[in-house]
């Protein structure tokens, strides 16, 4: 009896269930776009993610049904794509969900809109848009291209990066040590004006945090800690630079996870393009001009020249040679000097040198000479061997593709559109029909 009453029930629903979908309408499409019977096509051990593909039918009228998604304004768009057997030429198109504007962007799931495609020759573009049709495979191929040449680009060697300016009477410092291709050290530091670092003063207990929980020093300790075990410069912050991702740190995390970064910058081989570069200074000062030169092998600094020259073109380290310029009665000589900047440069793979704020260094032993116009000679060099890298880098080849009239108003929307036909049409060609 309990079964017979379920069977009934049963039916009632699926009676109830077709007549709302036949007063409603369960899909919006194209008057040209019917029930079309075919087999499914199997997926698996393709990358339908690529595509954003969710299902694929071989039609037995000859062609091909794609359900697809792609982003639109303000929602992720849903269609099935009609297409022959070329693939080449849509025969239409359904819009199965979307949740965009209305009066707007849903005008999409109009006849009139949808009709338009039914003939149309793929992949499509927006009239008056800049949207780029792109093959999701080429442009992976050559993102994965980057990446991989982004992680394995990193140069063995120290490099330190220093805030530009004091806050709160500190100024932050930082450095990361790379080894074998990875981060196997890093040091977060604060120096105060007068040169205190707050890692010796908080163990000292002259700079005290807080009464309970961890001490500044170890708080940078563990900031530290976790770009050595995660191997990335990212640490989630909130507005305020908080982070609760490293347990018992509440200082900021900001300016430490920004030096840090900047240090893994300067470690990036793959960032600059080898050949040698050259800067001068734009003007003369106290009677020279700076010059400073870089070579590049191999992604890695492996020559340096650091030099002046007064207006008649004569060189400050030949002056220096010969006794015609004597910077000092003892200690070494200006070219002397200049050679250990050279050397700390190609030893420590970085052309930013810690100073202080007359410009002075007590990172080269010896050097008393400022070094802050040298830094930003050699900071100009290397920039100009990232910029002829990014030159090189390999462009994603945009695709003609036909192009229709967006809705009123709807730009945004209908470029959605375009994408989830072009996800299609790509999946077909690159998977399908070749």
């Amino acid at each position: 009896m309990n079964q017979s009453k379920g069977r009934t029930w049963k039916k009632i629903s699926l009676s109830l269930l077709v007549a709302v979908l036949l007063l409603t309408g369960c899909k919006n499409q194209d008057d040209s776009v019917k029930e079309r019977a075919g087999t499914p096509i199997n997926l698996s051990g393709m990358n339908t993610d690529l595509y954003r593909v969710k299902e694929a039918v071989a039609l037995d009228e000859g062609g091909y049904a794609v359900t697809v998604e792609a982003a639109g304004f303000e929602s992720t768009i849903e269609a099935v794509v009609y297409f022959d057997d070329t693939a080449d030429q849509v025969t239409g198109l359904e819009i199965l969900s979307q949740g965009e504007t209305e009066g707007l962007g849903s005008r999409i799931t109009e006849p009139e809109f949808l009709a338009i495609f039914s003939g149309f020759r793929a992949p499509v573009t927006v009239t008056e848009s800049n949207m780029q049709i792109v093959d999701p495979v080429v442009s992976a191929e050559i993102e994965s291209k980057k990446q991989e040449a982004l992680s394995a680009g990193f140069v063995d060697g120290t490099y330190t990066a220093n805030s530009a300016e004091f806050s709160s009477g500190y100024k932050g410092t930082a450095s990361i040590t790379i080894q074998g291709g990875k981060i196997v050290a890093a040091s977060y530091d604060s120096v105060s004006e007068d040169g205190s670092k707050k890692t010796e003063m908080s163990k000292n207990g002259e700079y005290i945090l807080t009464e309970d929980g961890l001490r500044w020093h170890e708080q940078a300790e563990e900031i530290a800690n976790y770009i050595i075990v995660n191997q990335s410069t990212e640490i989630p912050t909130d507005d305020a630079g908080k982070t609760d991702v490293i347990a018992g740190v509440s200082i900021s995390v900001t300016e430490a996870k920004n030096l840090f970064a900047d240090c893994l910058t300067q470690a990036t081989a793959g960032a600059v393009k080898d050949g040698t570069y050259e800067v001068e200074a734009d003007e003369f000062s106290n009677g020279y001009k700076g010059i400073a030169q870089l070579t590049i092998q191999g992604g890695k600094i492996t020559e340096v020249l650091i030099d002046s020259i007064n207006e008649e073109g004569k060189k400050k380290s030949e002056l220096s040679k010969n006794g015609e310029y004597v910077m000092t009665e003892d200690g070494l000589l200006w070219y002397e000097q200049a050679d250990r900047i050279a050397a700390y440069v190609i030893e420590n793979q970085t052309v930013s040198i810690p100073t202080d704020d007359a410009g002075k260094t007590d990172a080269i032993a010896g050097v008393s000479i400022s070094v802050s116009d040298v830094d930003k000679l050699l900071a100009e060099c290397y920039s100009q061997a990232k910029e002829a890298e990014e030159k090189e880098e390999e462009e994603i080849p945009t695709i003609n593709g036909t192009a229709f009239d967006a809705v009123t108003g709807a730009t945004k929307t209908s470029e959605g559109v375009a994408r989830a036909i072009n996800n299609a049409y790509f999946f077909l060609k690159n998977c399908i029909v070749k």
